[in-house]
């Protein structure tokens, strides 16, 4: 699992789960993606992270009336692109005091 976040706790909570820190616009692109932070910066930077014939899960409030993608780049690259809500603060489990801190202000 690889993160990619600018702010320094989450990347801490992150690493805290066994996620290694990665460098937005790296050579090397994942099978899978989920983007969660739900700016059009951060839609873009998990397009092109994701390999071709790769999957995108976005599941983030969005927050922009465009996505960050045009459905022509998602069916040249052959994307499977899912939405969809995730209740994530509900059903995480934290075995570490600084990750829960994180997530339960």
């Amino acid at each position: 699992m690889v993160a990619i976040d600018p702010v320094t706790e989450r990347t801490a909570a992150a690493m805290a789960l066994g996620a290694e820190i990665g460098v937005p616009g790296a050579s090397e692109r994942t099978s899978a993606v989920v983007e969660a932070a739900g700016s059009p910066s951060a839609q873009r930077t998990a397009v092109d992270c994701v390999a071709p014939g790769g999957v995108l899960s976005i599941i983030s409030v969005q927050t922009a009336a465009d996505f960050a993608f045009t459905p022509i780049e998602a069916y040249d690259r052959n994307l499977t692109v899912a939405f969809g809500r995730a209740p994530v603060r509900s059903i995480l489990f934290f075995n570490d005091t600084a990750t829960t801190e994180i997530y339960t202000d």
